[in-house]
């Protein structure tokens, strides 16, 4: 097997939900695809994470603003963004448990062949994703013009994420081309050589 997906999880993220609800599905089911995947010799996991991750920016000014809809005075073009890289601040035990997934990935890359350093360390590309409705389309919150991924822009993205070359490990936020942004979806889009087609924007609020 050369790439793995891994997508499964429990997705619920409010503050009430527990540990006695996300330990087997989060955690370790997650440490246990890492480890299969390692044994098999797997090339790369793409590990499904979540913007619930550095939901905690979202409290942050100009960030609680675009989610709130205080837009007036804001210009999209402007927004510093969040990057992949800036410390963790998960806004629930769900993104704690994903900040988990992603650390297990740094490990497979760097950490897991000390003891076996002629083979190849695993490639994984972690993917913060947004928002992806069964309905196929934005929710009537503000932050939904942040977090939408239309289902054909996911499909494609994660096409890119299986055939880009040269990955290590890397950590990039999914979302479609949507005008507000408050986490930096254009590095992925750069990085994996492609371009999402769908914007919230066109679809927020409509019938």
């Amino acid at each position: 097997m050369d790439v793995v997906i891994h997508l499964a999880a429990d997705p619920r993220h409010e503050v009430e939900i527990g540990w006695d609800v996300l330990t087997n599905p989060n955690l370790i089911a997650t440490a246990r695809m890492y480890d299969a995947a390692h044994d098999a010799g797997v090339r790369r996991v793409i590990f499904a994470s979540s913007m619930h991750v550095m939901g905690c920016y979202e409290f942050d000014e100009p960030y609680a603003s675009i989610v709130s809809g205080r837009l007036d005075d804001l210009d999209p073009t402007s927004i510093p963004l969040v990057k992949g890289d800036d410390d963790a601040r998960p806004d629930s035990r769900y993104g704690a448990t994903k900040v988990f997934g992603e650390s297990l990935g740094r490990y497979y890359t760097e950490g897991a062949n000390i003891d076996r350093p002629d083979e190849r360390p695993m490639e994984v590309i972690c993917v913060r994703l947004g928002t992806l409705p069964p309905w196929n389309a934005p929710g009537k919150d503000y932050r939904s013009l942040v977090s939408w991924f239309s289902h054909r822009d996911a499909k494609g993205f994660f096409r890119a994420c299986v055939e880009r070359p040269d990955i290590k490990y890397e950590i990039i936020y999914g979302a479609s081309n949507n005008t507000w942004k408050i986490y930096d979806t254009p590095y992925a889009w750069e990085l994996l050589d492609f371009m999402p087609v769908d914007s919230a924007d066109d679809h927020w609020r409509k019938e």
